[in-house]
């Protein structure tokens, strides 16, 4: 819901990004309108749709659920815009044998916000100011093929990112860009078993 335009640039990188080589991705996240607009999706991959392993002891049993939405409108026509969207990632393991017997379930809890605000106060200037949350949980993680249940991990995770960006149209063609982005990323894996 969150991404309006996605880009890739390949060989003639502008100056712009430094000195990169290779390539550079670009994703624009969408902005609120005039009109109240929105959108709401369900994704079920539930364990009964996925085909059996020819071995027995490495079976996919992940049954997956993802709700998302999201819905933008006008706080003041034509000048300040919101955006917000959400999705909630639910997938559990359950079943699960390997080579060195039965195995606990496990839980993948994935919750994600964002939020945007657009700011037009007239035609030489646009502001946009976002913020995105993402925690997550994973319990009785890292388990392979050989591995017994007590070397499992449950794991906690937060990402966020917040980003300003002022854009001045100064003439037809010049423009004075100023961005802020600030990332951090925090996780800590804690062994079930000491």
């Amino acid at each position: 819901f969150d991404i309006v335009e996605f880009n890739v640039k390949r060989g003639a990188v502008t100056a712009e990004f430094g000195r990169a080589s290779g390539f550079v991705t670009n994703a624009i996240t969408r902005s609120g309108t005039n009109q109240l607009r929105g959108g709401l999706r369900f994704e079920a991959v539930p364990k009964g749709l996925i085909s059996d392993s020819k071995d027995p002891t490495l079976q996919n049993n992940r049954s997956t659920y993802v709700t998302s939405g999201g819905v933008g409108g006008p706080l003041v026509r034509d000048r300040l815009f919101w955006y917000a969207s959400a999705q909630f990632r639910r997938a559990t393991e359950g079943e699960r044998v390997n080579r060195v017997g039965p195995i606990p379930d496990r839980h993948i809890d994935v919750n994600e916000g964002f939020g945007k605000l657009t700011y037009a106060p007239s035609q030489q200037h646009f502001f946009n100011v976002s913020y995105r949350h993402r925690p997550q949980e994973d319990e009785f993680a890292g388990i392979s093929a050989n591995d017994a249940p007590e070397v499992a991990t449950n794991t906690e995770g937060t990402n966020r990112v917040a980003t300003a960006v002022w854009n001045w149209f100064i003439d037809s063609r010049t423009t004075l860009d100023v961005k802020y982005l600030h990332m951090d990323e925090g996780n800590e894996t804690v062994a079930v078993t000491d």
